[in-house]
Formats: C-alpha cells, sequence, structure tokens
C-alpha cells in the first residue's frame, strides 16, 4: 500500500460572500456568475491542473485523463 505519496492534488474551492450570495438567490445567470467568481479570484480545477503542467509537475495527458 502505498497511499497518495507521489500523486499531485488539483483542486478549486469557492467562497460563499455576501455578493455571491445575493447573486444565487436571484437566480443569475451563468454569464453573471462567472463574471463575479474571475473578479474575485476564483480558479477553476482545470486551471489549477494547467498552472501544474505549465509548472512542469504533471503532464497535459494526465491532467485529461483525470479532469477531461
Amino acid at each position: 500500500h502505498t497511499g497518495y505519496k507521489g500523486q499531485l492534488q488539483i483542486t478549486e474551492a469557492l467562497t460563499l460572500n455576501p455578493e455571491l450570495n445575493r447573486l444565487l438567490h436571484r437566480q443569475a445567470d451563468f454569464d453573471e456568475l462567472q463574471e463575479h467568481l474571475k473578479q474575485n479570484g476564483f480558479r477553476s480545477f482545470l486551471h489549477d491542473g494547467l498552472d501544474k503542467v505549465k509548472a512542469g509537475l504533471s503532464t497535459l495527458d494526465e491532467l485529461l485523463r483525470v479532469a477531461g
């Protein structure tokens, strides 16, 4: 058993702030939600993985395999 040794984590985390809460309650459209997230520094699972590919920590093939 090797556990997670040698594995690389890719993540995304969403912080619910008052503005996002307001947008969700009024059922804002996708583009408006996406713009809010972008302005507040949200990084998607895929973008985190691409950053790790660019840094040479993984390959694009591996990212597409797990996130595809």
